[in-house]
């Protein structure tokens, strides 16, 4: 494949890949409020899982740690480390739509 026929293909899948995503969200939309509905049901009547055809919806208590980076570099000054050894930099692609 050469430069020309990846932005040939790019530019021909673009469109039919947005309409796609359009149609998507609303239906997800749709779909979020009913998934939304089966958790309330299942808290107020205290159920831990419920099969909803090949699917199955379960309420799990989880504890999570959530902090900032300024959270973690004080901690790592406090333990005397030095930040440096924990960054890493990657090399990412990312798309922008041009403003006209």
């Amino acid at each position: 494949m050469s430069i020309d026929d990846a932005k040939a293909t790019f530019l021909r899948l673009k469109p039919e890949i947005d309409a796609l995503k359009a149609q998507m969200k609303t239906m997800k939309k749709e779909m979020k409020g009913a998934c939304s509905f089966i958790y309330n049901y299942m808290r107020e009547n205290g159920i831990e899982t419920m099969d909803v055809g090949d699917r199955t919806f379960s309420l799990q208590e989880k504890t999570r740690v959530k902090f900032t980076r300024q959270d973690f570099e004080t901690l790592v000054e406090a333990a005397g480390g030095d930040m440096t050894q924990y960054q890493i930099t990657e090399q990412k692609g990312s798309i922008k739509r041009r403003r006209t």
